[in-house]
């Protein structure tokens, strides 16, 4: 088996990209028997783009036990920009909790 390797993005660091470099990924806990979700938020700076969205159920039919979702990115372009998730409860439209990636593309 092929093992391939990226970049986790930490919050309250400055991360690393480079152009054509690794996968790079945000992964969150996700339960989706609570109802809440996350979302992304992108910016401007046009420096990353999402590639695709993983969710990974757990393999036990028990309610309430989270799984993970993953958010795959890429670097576009030179420079500094930032990746923000915001955390919404069931049926409400304002966040109760955001997450925010700071990058720089190399």
């Amino acid at each position: 088996m092929d093992q391939k390797e990226g970049i986790l993005l930490t919050e309250h660091f400055e991360n690393f990209m480079t152009i054509d470099g690794e996968s790079t990924w945000v992964i969150k806990d996700y339960n989706a028997s609570t109802g809440y979700h996350w979302e992304y938020r992108p910016d401007n700076s046009g420096t990353t783009q999402l590639l695709e969205v993983v969710t990974l159920h757990p393999a036990t039919k028990a309610v309430g036990v989270p799984g993970k979702i993953g958010w795959k990115f890429k670097a576009l372009r030179n420079g500094s920009g930032e990746i923000l998730f915001e955390l919404f409860p069931p049926g409400q439209q304002q966040a109760i909790e955001k997450s925010l990636y700071k990058v720089t593309v190399k």
